[in-house]
């Protein structure tokens, strides 16, 4: 199991139905990868958790990184990992229920514990968007 969390800015500021759009169709793309995660938007700010087998994360995170919906993406980390955090949620926007809130619990701290100015955008993005 691997997972990766990075930090980008938006080029879709605030438009609530293009991010519907993008945790749809990441929803389907992620459940055939077999890949489960979440993703915070402050407006300005993307935040995405993404985990699964290391092929298939590192391949989504390929088509991510080519998206011109955000720019200047910074990753949070990378690692492998013992068992999931986000459950079975191929993809779900922070809010959508209160698990939402717990996993970005989970990543504040998280975010908090390494320090480097990834990890801080990230602490930053789920704090606004938790309000």
């Amino acid at each position: 199991m691997y997972r990766v969390i990075y930090v980008s800015r938006s080029a879709i500021a605030g438009q609530r139905e293009v991010l519907r759009d993008i945790v749809r169709h990441a929803a389907e793309r992620n459940r055939a990868a077999g890949v489960t995660g979440m993703l915070w938007s402050d407006g300005e700010h993307f935040v995405q958790a993404l985990e699964g087998s290391e092929p298939a994360v590192t391949a989504t995170m390929q088509r991510i990184i080519a998206d011109p919906r955000h720019t200047a993406i910074e990753i949070a980390e990378r690692r492998a990992i013992q068992s999931p955090r986000f459950g079975a949620w191929s993809m779900i926007e922070a809010g959508e229920s209160m698990l939402g809130d717990e996993c970005g619990a989970f990543l504040i701290g998280l975010a908090g514990m390494a320090g480097t100015s990834a990890n801080t955008h990230v602490r930053e993005v789920i704090l606004r968007s938790l309000g």
